[in-house]
């Protein structure tokens, strides 16, 4: 099974994450700098006892992997089958059937619908290496062509 991507392009955009780590480290040491201008780290500790140190390296890491996971669903990874070298025989054929009440009467015996499924049974047993595919739609259109 191989993998690839439908849109290679955006995963430039994953360039962006180590370069946002680097505004926010020097963000980081700037804002301490800030705060080494109140006072002692004792003091500061008092101040804020509620202010956790590793809260906001937590949520820029889950930020930044909410980041890399959008970028590389932007670029729409697939995985792809390795095709078969043998070619395929046979034809593809769809059989539409009409399900109407008019399908009820009888003056075919048994009735149209039976006959329809008797015919399409006859039909199928005949297909080897086909591919059939069957629809039951009603007779009436679901929308007006020009």
């Amino acid at each position: 099974m191989m993998f690839r991507f439908e849109s290679p392009i955006y995963l430039w955009l994953l360039l962006l994450i180590p370069i946002l780590v680097i505004v926010n480290i020097y963000h980081a040491r700037k804002k301490k700098k800030r705060y080494k201008a109140f006072g002692t780290p004792e003091l500061l500790k008092q101040l804020s006892p509620g202010v956790s140190r590793y809260r906001s390296i937590v949520k820029f890491s889950l930020i930044e992997i909410a980041l890399a996971l959008a970028i590389i669903i932007l670029a729409r990874p697939q995985t792809i089958s390795p095709t078969s070298p043998e070619k395929r025989e046979g034809i593809e054929a769809i059989i539409a059937i009409d399900i109407s009440n008019s399908m009820l009467a009888q003056d075919v015996a048994p009735s149209r619908l039976d006959k329809s499924k008797l015919m399409i049974e006859n039909l199928i047993t005949r297909f080897t290496d086909d591919r059939i595919g069957s629809s039951s739609l009603p007779a009436t259109p679901l929308y007006n062509c020009p």
